[in-house]
């Protein structure tokens, strides 16, 4: 198992461009006297201060930006990480290994429900489950708010972790992902996509999700089996920021270690398919692979966008 990458899940490495720096030049008599006179000054941005202090639970243990809060939760594979800097929290990383049912139509909706009040019991697991209108990356992340609302009333582990938000998504791009599950997902897709925080901030980031077809099992015609999500990560920031968080998010990220007592019993605990998402090594690299083409093939014209707002 890869020294310090013993992680249950793909996690995700994204390569972006170097950040900016801002010049100012004090201003004097005459243009020559500007060259002669002008003093340079570096404006450090709030991201170039931040230093990577070390954290540690009984789970995982990694480097977070100092001052930044760190929630996890969720048992075995349904696990989630969420570190967040408090005082802006569209500055963020965001990990969960696995996410699940989410409902294929509000049909078979309609019948869990009937089940539900009928029956009680598991069956509210199903009855208040979302529904995925399209297996893709990009509606789940659209959907993502309500499916976290859901988490936190159906499952006890979740009941106070706090979710990022991320209100009016929009895809800018999409790129194909190479992540630990893409081969048996429907979509898995890395998003170059904007949205509105908790705080009302306009964010950007990329965003990485897997769907995968549990199978089919019909009743009266209707597909009441239910979709899984795997390889769930999102690395953001404010927008016009990113280029300049990412590299200490990253850091972080990048430093995630599970301890290697919680990834065996993960492992015992799992199923065949869950298991070919603790690969460690592939995944990490598949993970790598899909975000570094990603990036290298973005539209440059938001970067230069992001630039010119930084430096209004």
């Amino acid at each position: 198992m890869k020294n310090r990458k013993n992680v249950v899940v793909a996690i995700i490495l994204l390569v972006v461009c170097l950040g900016f720096v801002f010049y100012r030049f004090d201003s004097g008599s005459s243009d020559l006297e500007n060259v002669k006179n002008s003093k340079v000054k570096i404006v450090e941005s709030k991201a170039s201060k931040l230093k990577l202090v070390d954290y540690s639970n009984d789970v995982f243990s990694m480097k977070v930006p100092d001052g930044y809060k760190v929630d996890s939760a969720g048992v075995g594979v349904f696990y989630a990480i969420h570190v967040y800097d408090t005082a802006d929290s569209n500055n963020s990383v965001f990990l969960m290994v696995k996410m699940q049912p989410l409902l294929k139509s509000k049909a078979s909706k309609k019948q869990w429900q009937q089940y539900y009040k009928l029956a009680g019991g598991q069956y509210r697991l199903f009855a208040d489950a979302v529904v995925l209108d399209k297996p893709t990356t990009e509606s789940f992340y659209k959907k993502f708010n309500e499916i976290s609302k859901y988490m936190n009333n159906i499952d006890s582990t979740f009941a106070n972790f706090k979710f990022p938000t991320y209100s009016n998504f929009k895809k800018l791009e999409e790129f194909k992902s190479s992540a630990s599950m893409s081969g048996v997902a429907l979509d898995s897709k890395v998003l170059r996509a904007t949205f509105t925080g908790d705080n009302n901030k306009k964010g950007e980031g990329m965003f990485l999700a897997s769907i995968v077809n549990f199978g089919n099992v019909y009743q009266a015609g209707i597909d009441n089996s239910y979709y899984m999500v795997y390889d769930i990560v999102s690395v953001t920031a404010n927008e016009n920021d990113f280029v300049d968080y990412k590299d200490i998010l990253l850091n972080s990220v990048n430093s995630i270690e599970f301890n290697d007592s919680y990834v065996k019993k993960t492992i015992d605990d799992s199923n065949a398919q869950t298991k070919k998402t603790l690969e460690i090594n592939a995944s990490i690299q598949r993970a790598f692979d899909s975000y570094m083409s990603a990036w290298e093939s973005r539209n440059k014209s938001y970067d230069i966008m992001s630039q010119k707002q930084s430096d209004a």
